[in-house]
């Protein structure tokens, strides 16, 4: 679980908000990270404190997985 405070809203060219975040690494060390705001919680602003909460997505994995070694059969067909 890592904590984020929500720094500001810009909106990029094509017009979709984006929320620039800012994640504590450490003591005065800080990582800006840049997220649709769509991805939020609805009505988050600016100033405000969310908790990220990463988890592992096996079934993606898996899939992600079977592509690419349909993509490299397929290679490997066509070089034959």
């Amino acid at each position: 679980m890592r904590r984020v405070f929500v720094d500001r809203i810009e909106t990029r060219a094509d017009g979709e908000p984006l929320a620039v975040l800012l994640v504590r690494l450490g003591e005065g060390d800080y990582l800006e990270w840049h997220a649709p705001l769509s991805w939020l919680p609805e009505g988050t602003r600016e100033g405000e404190s969310l908790v990220v909460h990463f988890e592992p997505d096996p079934e993606t994995r898996a899939q992600l997985r079977q592509e690419i070694e349909d993509l490299l059969r397929e290679l490997q067909q066509d070089e034959e």
